[in-house]
């Protein structure tokens, strides 16, 4: 007997893996107005899923009690309105989380994996409580976390994990004996700002790699030079002989082109090249 379940958040992958898992059912998503985008429609679509745009708590409260009796519980990924006591009242919440709980806990968990240096990142499954990201842990996976792998790459493979997650749920569901994994209010990482996105000519170079690294879906990362800030998207350590130096300008050592920095020499044979 399949389960249905009403999914949380942004996500089409995780949502047609839901869908098209075998013990489990998508009856309709609920997303926030300010975060549809085409990949959802486009699944929702495709599978003939009710969405339900809201905007707030009560909204969301107000569509769960319409909806009472048409699901067996919810399941969330990347959903960015906190659950209220009064909803975890009347529904089961389960959340998927792009980390290896109780580790990384937050909203910008795989930021904080990459600039970690991890070589490996997780996934976790747990039962929603009012504590971020906090109630009992009943599945996570591991995968590896290559250096060549940036944001969407890691979010990519992180979510092909999701089907073994939802065979666990599934076993959890069914066996009061289920061996769960007691979470904590510990290792909670707060959002990110602008602030930390900056480089500088004195960054230790792994971490002006894994910073860009983390922003490849994103806008990237900002290098405030001749007070200018400069938008870097890609970085990667490059022989200083085969650079073009005598078109370029060295101050200190930050390696630029007119105005732009394209380099920061990293000592005398290496340097981090910017795009």
């Amino acid at each position: 007997m399949k389960h249905n379940v009403i999914y949380l958040g942004n996500n089409a992958r995780a949502c047609d893996y839901i869908h098209c898992h075998k013990d489990f059912n998508v009856t309709a998503v609920i997303c926030q107005s300010k975060m549809i985008n085409d990949e959802l429609l486009t699944c929702c679509y495709v599978r003939e899923i009710p969405i339900i745009e809201i905007k707030n708590h009560a909204n969301l409260s107000e569509q769960l009690n319409l909806a009472a009796g048409t699901f067996d519980f919810v399941i969330m990924l990347s959903f960015g309105i906190m659950i209220r006591e009064e909803i975890l009242q009347s529904h089961t919440i389960y959340n998927i989380h792009p980390s290896y709980l109780p580790k990384y806990k937050g909203k910008n968990c795989t930021f904080y994996t990459i600039m970690g240096g991890e070589k490996e990142a997780g996934i976790s499954l747990h039962k929603v409580t009012t504590g971020i990201d906090e109630g009992e842990i009943i599945s996570r996976k591991t995968i590896p976390l290559y250096y060549w792998m940036g944001n969407i790459a890691l979010w990519e493979n992180l979510l092909e994990q999701v089907p073994n997650l939802l065979t666990d749920l599934n076993d959890f569901l069914s066996d009061n004996n289920y061996p769960t994994f007691i979470n904590n209010n510990e290792h909670y990482f707060p959002p990110v700002d602008q602030s930390m996105l900056y480089i500088t000519g004195v960054m230790p170079a792994k971490d002006i790699i894994n910073l860009v690294r983390s922003q490849e879906n994103y806008s990237g990362v900002r290098f405030a030079y001749n007070n200018t800030d400069h938008v870097i998207k890609k970085v990667k350590v490059s022989c200083l002989d085969k650079a073009d130096l005598e078109s370029y300008t060295i101050n200190e050592n930050v390696i630029s082109e007119g105005s732009t920095p394209v380099g920061i020499i990293l000592n005398d044979k290496y340097y981090l090249k910017l795009s």
